[in-house]
């Protein structure tokens, strides 16, 4: 249910466009950081020797790799 509409205001490109440029980096940013990740865990040879452990590193290792 449509309670009430909201009229735009009018904003000008150059009043935005640091905070846009700055939003943008960030998330390059971090999808350069999670590729990065990504990578490092792959190529990484940890041997985790406590059980508990063990079972707590590979399903956290999968939810970092997960897509």
């Amino acid at each position: 249910m449509l309670e009430r509409k909201i009229d735009a205001q009018p904003v000008a490109f150059d009043d935005v466009k640091e905070e846009l440029t700055a939003q943008a980096r960030l998330r390059q940013e971090r999808l350069q950081m999670q590729q990065l990740a990504r990578r490092l865990l792959n190529e990484a040879k940890v041997v985790v020797l406590d059980p508990a452990l063990s079972e707590s590193w590979r399903q956290q290792r999968e939810l970092l790799l997960a897509p």
